[in-house]
């Protein structure tokens, strides 16, 4: 267990019980929130004498800088939350070594600035704390951004004819080519919108990330009802059991609502990024021209 000394020091306090649980769980150099949406949830019960029961669910966005990054961290700190508070909190936990806070100007630079000036600090180491080296305020990069979309539009395209093709009801293996045009639309919004590019890829882990700036994931892949998670769960899946499992286990049915789904995401999800990058480049002619 890290021992380490918090800035707050009520523990009735959701955010100090979250706090208390990731610097348990890693040595951190700093934990920010930047963000936070509530959730009121009812369960109808038959069996019970109050047919509703209502709850409410508090989910976080954290930030994490560690001196030594390790990959399954931050799932772990995720499930410790939920976990240790029995689902009333849940987190989407970002997490990045202090090296990476040297790289080059750019928009990951621009995202870990907007996080340590506008965020909410939550604990700081005192001997060495985290800062950014530079001199000036880094800013976005919209060139890039647009060249980034752009990578991952040719990308979508070229999984999508596969996708498009006649698999002879193969079609576990259009589930998983649907997965990764999902994954590289997400990973296009994510860097339109906020200008980061994340080290975790899951289908989960991106969409809690698109929800902090859409509704568009959780309204076209609803996980409300047992049937909306199993079909997110089919859809997420790991593409390792094309290993050693059967291509057509999927069934038909459910392929189906799957492929609708996902052909009006990517659709909606193209103009949502084109709308963005047209009010980033406006929004930065207009900061150019009052300079």
């Amino acid at each position: 267990m890290y021992r380490n000394t918090l800035i707050r020091k009520d523990l009735s306090d959701p955010i100090e019980l979250i706090t208390q649980i990731v610097t348990e769980t890693v040595e951190a150099s700093a934990v920010y929130c930047f963000g936070q949406k509530s959730i009121s949830k009812s369960v109808t019960g038959l069996l019970s004498q109050n047919n509703t029961a209502d709850y409410q669910n508090t989910h976080y966005y954290l930030f994490l800088i560690v001196k030594d990054f390790k990959a399954d961290v931050p799932g772990n700190i995720a499930y410790n939350i939920k976990a240790q508070t029995n689902g009333r909190y849940t987190a989407t936990v970002l997490m990045h070594s202090k090296k990476s806070l040297h790289q080059k100007h750019g928009d990951q630079q621009n995202f870990f600035y907007q996080i340590i000036q506008r965020g909410q600090l939550l604990f700081q180491e005192t001997a060495k704390p985290p800062f950014l080296p530079f001199e000036q305020i880094p800013a976005r990069n919209i060139p890039s951004a647009k060249m980034y979309w752009s990578q991952r539009d040719r990308t979508k395209s070229f999984l999508m004819e596969a996708e498009a093709l006649d698999g002879g009801g193969a079609t576990k293996i259009h589930i998983y080519l649907m997965q990764l045009v999902i994954e590289q639309t997400c990973l296009g919004l994510i860097r339109v919108f906020l200008g980061y590019m994340p080290n975790h890829f899951s289908l989960p882990f991106l969409f809690e990330l698109c929800d902090y700036f859409t509704h568009l994931t959780a309204e076209i892949f609803p996980r409300v009802t047992d049937k909306d998670k199993e079909l997110f769960k089919i859809l997420s899946g790991r593409t390792t059991s094309l290993r050693y499992g059967f291509i057509d286990d999927v069934a038909y049915h459910d392929y189906e609502v799957l492929s609708n789904r996902y052909n009006e995401f990517v659709e909606r999800a193209d103009k949502l990024a084109t709308s963005e990058l047209e009010r980033l480049e406006q929004a930065n002619e207009t900061t150019n021209a009052n300079n």
